[in-house]
């Protein structure tokens, strides 16, 4: 009899809990803006590290991903070594096509394999 009892008031006790946290006392509620800043993405660069010698490329990539897909702008030399490299411009790179498996900061050659260039007219072929 007393664990019945203990667990119902165990159960109307959360459940008073778990109503009090539905309860929206924020000012932002009534005007329908949110309070957080949404514009987040001024914050992103995701060509840090693909100039110089940091051996980064720009793809993204799900954790344990098999496929790394990104451009290839650089396919001898040091600059190389993660298939983009934007020798300190961020305009006229070109781009020799886009494989699928890079690695990231290895410092060493890794690139190419599953190299493909879509073109749009046959002169381009």
């Amino acid at each position: 009899m007393k664990l019945k009892r203990t667990l119902i008031s165990t159960a109307i006790l959360a459940a008073m809990f778990g109503l009090a946290g539905c309860n929206s006392d924020d000012d932002n509620s009534k005007s329908g803006t949110p309070s957080l800043d949404t514009t987040l993405t001024q914050y992103v660069n995701p060509l840090i590290g693909t100039g110089a010698d940091g051996h980064t490329f720009p793809g993204a990539v799900v954790p344990y991903g098999l496929v790394q897909l990104s451009p290839d702008t650089e396919m001898e030399g040091w600059g190389s070594a993660a298939g983009y490299f934007d020798h300190g411009k961020l305009t006229e790179i070109p781009v020799y096509g886009f494989s699928h498996t890079h690695l990231s900061g290895t410092g060493i050659t890794d690139l190419g394999d599953i190299l493909v260039l879509p073109f749009t007219k046959k002169e381009n072929a």
